[in-house]
């Protein structure tokens, strides 16, 4: 995990204390060491913070992240999981030999041998990274297909900026507060951010696309886009619905195996996150077992949980779980007191509302993971968008042709109140985001398998990229601690994505525990105990409780920004989940406001 800002100046040269302090505003995403470069007559600077995984990259760390011609330099955020293989595949054999062994030296030194699209078609990992052409004054963009990694792009007629986060964009331009998207997160279930961020002409790179920006003409080219929709396959959908259930679990089974010793980071301390519930509680058990076959690796282990006092039930079974497994479950007990201190730092790192109250609960793991001397923290998150997790999937109406979306996770909500001066493009384009949806699943003749379907596929186009993701990667880089999430293999998606919907729903009377994700529940099952699959749990933490603390009920700067009248504030304070949303926008607002 690492963090970067290129910095372009389109007229006179780059301030370099102004770069420099750019940077710094990183260093929690790089602890290890940093570098930097002025290029271009002072007009371009590059800055690189490290959080090193992988190899040994200070054996070379002046050079390391520059191409052998040295035509080209890297900045690169994550990991590419495949980049032995590609060292072994594309570059040994034209003579190139790693000094460093890392996938930072792997990534920039293909841009030698092969084209950027071929090189961005190959990797396989979660990432983001800018490769910059000095020579012939090109930029060129790539992020992960599900979207891992976040990059942020600002231009205007000044500056072109990017960076792993919105904060480092914040010390060269003040641009204005995105109104709208505030007044749009009341029709959605969380903030949706996938393209825009909170700040105007700040915006988020898509998913699985490769760009290239001319520095001469600034003209944007799109070269190669891999988003997840591509994972889609009709044979292999007809395949796997061929397969009994005993067969279909099995091969899941030796997914789940085969992901757990992939994502183990070798010889790094690793906090592992289990919450009680099927998704991180599941990962945990597989990762266990990878810990206990590798008998090489030096990492030490770190099981982890947060309960919340009296109105965490599911938490308080932590001890059942510690049992099951053989592991001492690190317990950490937080109180409102906590919950409130880390959501105002929360709100500062994250430059905009937070995506959701769960960002705070994200941060807190994150901090205790830090405290063992823990690199990477290990999760849960995108099991419920893939496999079916929400029980408000079970309640989708069943028509041939269904033009809105009608998740209430990535689709626009019609609710009270009603903003003055809003005319929002977002329900048009949440609409558009459906279509290509359903036509990803056209083959399927089944007019509910394809609603299903296609829910589940936008909800982890969007909501999982905006929100769990999100969270998971700023809140944890809090703490300079590397996020990965036990579902987010492009092994798992792929086989998620086509695998039919009576193993991700089923029919059941409302309190059926395994209505939902009934395929991880099967295995849940079998791990664990069906005794310990509880009802899934809203809302943990305190976050309208820190809320009311944190902002003493006084919502004048929300109200001025959303046009509200007072008896729509009333409306809206009725409900808990509008409540946290006029809170989260209260506080942003009085952070950057």
């Amino acid at each position: 995990m690492c963090g970067f800002i290129i910095a372009y100046s389109k007229r006179s040269p780059l301030k370099p204390k102004q770069c420099i302090r750019s940077l710094r505003n990183l260093d929690k995403r790089g602890p290890d060491f940093s570098y930097h470069n002025f290029l271009l007559n002072d007009h371009l600077f590059f800055g690189q913070t490290v959080l090193s995984i992988t190899g040994s990259p200070t054996k070379e760390i002046d050079n390391y992240y520059i191409s052998k011609s040295h035509g080209k330099i890297l900045a690169f955020n994550g990991e590419i999981y495949n980049f032995r293989q590609l060292d072994n595949e594309l570059l040994e054999p034209r003579g190139f030999k790693s000094k460093t062994g890392t996938d930072t030296e792997t990534l920039i030194n293909l841009h030698d041998h092969v084209s950027s699209s071929e090189v961005f078609e190959t990797l396989n990992g979660m990432y983001s990274y800018v490769v910059v052409d000095a020579k012939n004054q090109e930029i060129t963009i790539g992020r992960d297909p599900i979207g891992e990694k976040f990059c942020y792009v600002y231009e205007n007629n000044n500056y072109l900026l990017i960076a792993s986060e919105v904060l480092p964009i914040l010390e060269f331009v003040h641009p204005e507060i995105d109104c709208l998207l505030l007044k749009e997160y009341f029709n959605t279930r969380h903030l949706l951010t996938d393209k825009r961020t909170s700040f105007q002409n700040i915006k988020v790179v898509p998913a699985g696309t490769l760009t290239s920006i001319s520095l001469k003409s600034y003209r944007r080219r799109l070269l190669f886009k891999r988003t997840i929709d591509t994972f889609i396959s009709e044979s292999v959908y007809r395949e796997y619905n061929h397969l009994n259930k005993q067969e279909i679990e099995t091969y899941f089974d030796s997914i789940l195996e085969s992901n757990a010793r992939k994502l183990l980071p070798n010889n790094i301390n690793r906090s592992i996150v289990i919450s009680g519930g099927i998704d991180s509680s599941l990962g945990a058990h597989y990762l266990n077992q990878a810990i206990i076959t590798d008998r090489k690796d030096r990492g030490s282990n770190h099981f982890i949980g947060l309960t919340f006092g009296a109105k965490d039930l599911v938490a308080k079974q932590l001890p059942l779980f510690s049992k099951r497994l053989g592991v001492n479950i690190d317990i950490q007990p937080i109180s409102l007191q906590n919950y409130a201190e880390c959501l105002k730092d929360c709100l500062t790192i994250a430059c905009s509302p937070l995506p959701t109250h769960s960002f705070v609960s994200q941060s807190l793991l994150a901090q205790c993971a830090r405290s063992q001397n823990s690199k990477v923290l290990i999760g849960g998150e995108g099991a419920d968008e893939l496999f079916g997790g929400y029980e408000q999937y079970t309640d989708f109406p069943v028509a041939p042709n269904i033009t809105t979306n009608p998740s209430a996770y990535s689709g626009y909500i019609s609710v009270e109140p009603r903003f003055d001066s809003h005319t929002s493009s977002r329900a048009a384009s949440l609409d558009d985001e459906w279509r290509e949806s359903i036509n990803a699943y056209s083959f399927l003749e089944d007019s509910k398998e394809k609603v299903f379907q296609a829910a589940l596929l936008t909800d982890s186009r969007i909501q999982l990229e905006s929100v769990g993701i999100r969270s998971a990667d700023t809140a944890s880089m809090m703490h300079s601690v590397e996020s990965r999430s036990f579902y987010l293999s492009e092994e798992m998606i792929k086989f998620a994505l086509n695998l039919p919907i009576k193993y991700k729903l089923k029919p059941g009377q409302a309190g059926d525990k395994t209505r939902t994700k009934p395929i991880l529940k099967e295995l849940f099952a079998e791990k664990y105990s069906r005794d310990l699959i509880f009802q899934k749990q809203g809302f943990s933490g305190f976050p309208n409780e820190a809320g009311r603390v944190l902002t003493n009920e006084n919502y004048q700067l929300a109200k001025d920004v959303l046009e509200l009248t007072n008896e729509n504030t009333q409306t809206i304070l009725s409900s808990r989940s509008m409540e946290w949303k006029l809170q989260n926008v209260e506080l942003f607002l009085r952070t950057y406001g």
